[in-house]
C-alpha cells in the first residue's frame, strides 16, 4: 500500500523526534541537495518545501537507520531503597501579640464601608 506524501513528511518527523541519535541524520541531511538551514545547533529541513521524490527518497534513508538494541544481559542491575520519608514536624504556633491598632484594624467590619 503506497502512502501519501503528507503521510510521508509526518512519518519522517516522528522517526526523527523518537531517534535519541541523530548524529547520522545530520550527516545524511548535511550532505543531501536539500534546501536546509544549518547552524550551531544543528539542520532544519521544511518538509514542506521539499520535492515528492525527495521526500521518499528521505523517507527511505529514514526507515533504513536502525537503533541499535542493547541486550538486557549487558545492562547492569541497580539496586534502589525505597525513598524514605520523614514525618512532618508538628509545629507549635505562638498566639501573636497585637497592639491596640492593629487589633482595631482587624475589628473593623468592612461590609460597612
Amino acid at each position: 500500500m503506497d502512502i501519501s506524501i503528507d503521510e510521508m513528511r509526518q512519518k519522517i518527523y516522528y522517526a526523527i523526534n523518537k531517534l535519541e541519535d541523530t548524529g547520522n541524520i545530520y550527516e545524511i541531511l548535511r550532505t543531501m541537495d536539500i534546501p536546509k538551514t544549518t547552524n550551531s545547533n544543528g539542520i532544519f529541513v521544511n518538509l514542506r518545501c521539499l520535492a515528492s521524490d525527495q521526500i521518499r527518497d528521505l523517507c527511505a534513508i529514514i526507515e533504513s537507520i536502525k537503533c541499535p538494541q542493547i541486550p538486557e544481559q549487558s545492562l547492569p542491575t541497580i539496586d534502589i531503597d525505597p525513598v524514605k520519608r520523614s514525618q512532618p514536624s508538628q509545629k507549635k504556633y505562638k498566639k501573636p501579640r497585637l497592639t491596640k491598632v492593629q487589633r482595631e484594624i482587624l475589628s473593623i467590619d468592612l461590609k460597612s464601608f
